[in-house]
């Protein structure tokens, strides 16, 4: 820093900056030059002005517009990687002094001066600054426009007093964060128009052929990329577009619209915010999804860019679907190549990565205090993407219309068969190749062996087939063995025929015989010990239970022990348009608290298992034919049991409840061969059944000889089997191991 410079700076330590709400600049890009680091985390001051002003508007996504110039900021000595301490309403925030939103991470804060605009902002990137901290309220009406307001026991001017908290204290984070890119083609000499254009087919998992693209607006003009993204959408013959950034007056005002190829596709407008956590982002990302659920097509998705709003939809619909978590980022980083060249590699990659869709994503995806560590990288991403659609308002009809149109080609209709899911079986597995080769032939509609997608139904055991049944028993045998014997709010109170059974599970545990009539007597058993508990109070004894470690492995909990391969199987199916539903002998209610907030995602309407009563409180011994349940009234468990939901049960109930032959079946024992025969013999429809064999002894407590009666009767009645120990790479995933 030169001496001239160092005196300036001096004259104004300790000063203070006093601002306002005033007028908003149309936004232009930003072009940010970078100041040495020596010159920015040198120990300085900033001059302080003093300046009043009356609150005259906030932007349209709730940036605060200050009095301040950014001329006078800059100054006063303020330098781009500063922190500062903003002071208003009795609030103190630490911000980032920046040049553009995209300086900092998404959902956080900042003090901008962007190049072009006259006055300071106050900002979020990808919120809402004004709201969220409480200076004013927004209104929007039926016709998309909108006022603020001053919120409850405010009044204007609000005054901001602004001071320097560390000379380059956020220097290195807005290093990474520089992104500046060109409105002119001839910038990008490298790039074809459609990648100028930012314009791609999505080719993740899951996704047809030549079925959803991503692009720039083809009609805003203000990127100079709209011709392009335009041509570009006519020649993939896009039929069928969200527009996420304008409402439909201004999309229909753009120059030129009515000669575009836009014009002649069905298109809606959502005019959302950036705010991807709001409720209005949610309600019309709903809207949006649902109006591609009922129109199929061609489809194309954009915002302004096709970075942000664009950016975050995409990678939504990418997990639906059933992409990897590399899938998703590669897709989300082109845009940052075709904007600003950064590629993998470059040190700004992973910083951009992490600060924006990484973020995002784990935001959309936490439902609980349980996905506070949540690791996208190998976290069930379809069924997490799945959950956050029902969670803004789409049913499952609506995602299963959403996922048929997506899964469909743009040429045949055949839906993307890639097995790239199966990550954890090995290639050479014969079941996995079995699997493979069929989806190819039943979802390909040229294919003699096509089945429309609502017939694709799956049906899967639980204990055995999709978890762990051996440690050292079935999960619902060692819930009753708690409830009987150790709940100290219940084991006094339990019965000697409770005790009795339990005690039973006790012997089946350590010798891994099991009792005469355990089967219907456990069922019973479970029945009366949680009388008087509602479905939801039961859920969460199960919740909590859940939590209890594995007694043969280290780094896994009773909820947690998913075979893996097994969960890549369910969503392979469900990539490839599958509705799948669990059949199990185990309690329904049980399964369905098992399956509660797990990382087997399976609507409660899709688990059929073994039953006991529901009544009413009072109903007493009134039969349910002649009581009449009032509002004030709840459903409480009855404690009788009804059916145990094995063997030929299980056909019977597949029958009733589903009402229709599945065609693929998955289970591990002779209580599964009923179910597996049943979707084999007569079916209309090409079917297989799939028996899994424990026969790993090393990675689970697996037993050779009954995985080999199991393999000589998949012989018998031409089964697939599947070999733990053989097929499958890993059994619980990575970080748990056998003690």
């Amino acid at each position: 820093m030169n001496k001239k410079r160092s005196r300036f700076i001096a004259l104004f330590t300790a000063l203070t900056l006093v601002a306002s709400l005033y007028h908003v600049q149309p936004v232009r890009a930003a072009e940010t030059v970078i100041t040495e680091a020596a010159e920015v985390t040198a120990a300085r001051t900033a001059k302080t002005l003093e300046a009043t002003a009356k609150a005259a508007e906030i932007q349209k996504y709730g940036n605060v517009v200050l009095s301040l110039t950014c001329d006078e900021i800059k100054a006063a000595g303020y330098v781009y990687g500063d922190t500062v301490k903003v002071k208003f309403l009795g609030q103190t925030l630490k911000l980032p002094f920046v040049s553009n939103y995209s300086d900092v991470d998404s959902g956080k804060p900042a003090i901008l001066a962007r190049s072009g605009d006259p006055y300071v902002l106050l900002a979020i990137n990808m919120g809402d600054f004004a709201t969220k901290y409480g200076i004013a309220v927004k209104t929007v009406f039926e016709d998309n426009t909108f006022k603020w307001d001053y919120a409850e026991g405010i009044t204007g001017p609000v005054s901001f007093t602004i001071s320097l908290k560390k000379a380059g204290g956020y220097y290195e984070e807005f290093v990474l964060h520089q992104l500046s890119y060109s409105n002119e083609r001839t910038d990008y000499p490298k790039l074809d128009d459609e990648e100028y254009a930012n314009f791609r087919p999505i080719k993740t998992t899951g996704i047809g052929e030549g079925i959803l693209y991503r692009t720039s607006s083809p009609i805003n003009p203000k990127n100079n990329r709209n011709t392009y993204a335009d041509a570009a959408l006519k020649k993939a013959g896009v039929t069928v577009i969200v527009n996420l950034a304008d409402d439909e007056e201004t999309a229909r005002g753009y120059a030129g619209f009515d000669s575009s190829y836009y014009s002649t596709t069905t298109f809606t407008t959502l005019n959302m915010p950036v705010s991807f956590s709001s409720d209005e982002f949610k309600d019309k990302l709903a809207k949006g999804l649902k109006f591609m659920a009922k129109n199929p097509g061609i489809y194309a998705i954009h915002c302004t860019e096709g970075k942000d709003r664009a950016g975050f939809v995409s990678a939504i619909l990418e997990c639906l679907m059933g992409a990897s978590y590399d899938e998703v980022i590669e897709d989300y980083m082109t845009t940052f190549y075709n904007y600003y060249g950064v590629k993998k590699g470059d040190k700004r990659y992973d910083a951009i990565v992490s600060s924006n869709i990484a973020k995002s994503l784990k935001k959309a995806f936490t439902f609980d205090k349980k996905d506070k560590d949540l690791d996208l990288k190998s976290a069930n991403l379809a069924s997490r993407a799945k959950k956050y659609l029902k969670s803004i308002g789409l049913t499952n009809s609506e995602i299963k219309a959403l996922k048929k149109n997506l899964s469909q080609s743009a040429d045949i209709g055949t839906v993307d068969t890639k097995a790239t899911i199966l990550s954890s079986w090995n290639d050479d597995a014969p079941a996995k190749k079995e699997l493979v080769s069929y989806m190819e032939s039943i979802t390909n509609k040229a294919s003699r062996d096509y089945i429309p997608v609502e017939r694709r139904i799956a049906v899967f055991d639980l204990d055995g087939t999709l978890y762990c049944e051996t440690d050292p028993n079935y999960f619902d045998h060692l819930l009753l063995e708690y409830r009987v014997l150790k709940d100290e709010d219940y084991k006094d109170k339990a019965s000697e025929f409770e005790k009795k059974v339990a005690n039973d599970v006790v012997v089946m545990n350590e010798t891994g015989v099991q009792a005469q009539n355990m089967e219907v007597n456990h069922g019973t058993a479970v029945a009366s010990s949680f009388k008087g508990f509602t479905p939801d109070e039961f859920y969460d004894y199960i919740a909590e239970f859940k939590k209890t470690p594995m007694v043969s492995y280290n780094g896994m909990t009773l909820g947690e022990a998913f075979y893996v391969p097994m969960l890549q199987i369910v969503e392979y199916l469900e990539a490839n348009g599958f509705t799948v539903y669990v059949v199990s002998g185990t309690d329904r209610f049980i399964v369905r608290g098992l399956l509660k907030d797990s990382k087997l995602d399976i609507p409660f309407n899709h688990i059929i298992g073994s039953d006991e009563t529901l009544v009413a409180p009072d109903q007493g011994d009134t039969d349910g034919l002649e009581y009449v349940y009032d509002d004030n009234d709840k459903l409480v468990f009855g404690g009788d049991f009804i059916v145990k939901n094995l063997k030929m049960n299980k056909v019977t109930v597949i029958a009733q409840e589903i009402g229709v032959q599945p065609v693929l079946s998955f289970g591990n024992s002779t209580g599964d061969s009923s179910m597996a025969e049943y979707v084999t013999t007569n079916n209309q429809y090409k079917s297989l059944a799939f028996m899994l064999c424990c026969d790993d002894t090393v990675r689970e407590n697996g037993n050779e000889a009954k995985a080999e009666k199991m393999r000589t009767l998949c012989g018998e009645y031409n089964w697939v089997p599947v070999s733990m120990k053989n097929d499958w790479k890993t059994i619980y995933g990575e970080g748990v191991t056998r003690k």
